[in-house]
């Protein structure tokens, strides 16, 4: 059971930095990619947690943790380039610090789709979790 919680954690890293980076790198919320990186952390689990009933609810929280610091950086590092495009020099902490970047998700988990395919994203993971688990 240790091995699936770090190798978990390490799955939401991964999935959450490509996540992240995809938002960044686009300056868009893609919340369709929040499905898959539910489904790689869910399978991770499930596959190194076995059939043990806690791994289903471990990539659900591993998930919502994941998916939504991606959200948040993502469009953090969003602000900040288009800040930069534009000839000021702003760091990301002055991003995070100065403005309102929750208000920022919450705009744009507003959009019904996008929250729906976000919270899809995050049961995901407990499904993929469950069915690696069993397959296993």
């Amino acid at each position: 059971m240790g091995a699936a919680v770090g190798l978990g954690v390490l799955a939401t890293l991964v999935a959450g930095g490509a996540y992240c980076g995809l938002i960044a790198g686009t300056d868009k919320l893609y919340a369709w990619a929040a499905i898959f990186a539910g489904l790689v952390i869910g399978a991770v689990v499930g596959r190194f947690g076995g059939r043990h009933p806690a791994m289903p609810v471990l990539a659900v929280v591993l998930a919502a943790v994941g998916i939504f610091v991606a959200q948040y950086f993502g469009i953090a590092f969003s602000v900040q380039n288009a800040y930069n495009d534009h000839g000021m020099d702003i760091s990301l902490s002055d991003v995070l610090d100065k403005l309102h970047i929750f208000d920022a998700w919450k705009e744009e988990m507003k959009d019904g789709s996008k929250g729906f395919l976000t919270a899809l994203g995050v049961v995901a993971a407990g499904g993929a979790a469950l069915g690696a688990g069993r397959s296993r």
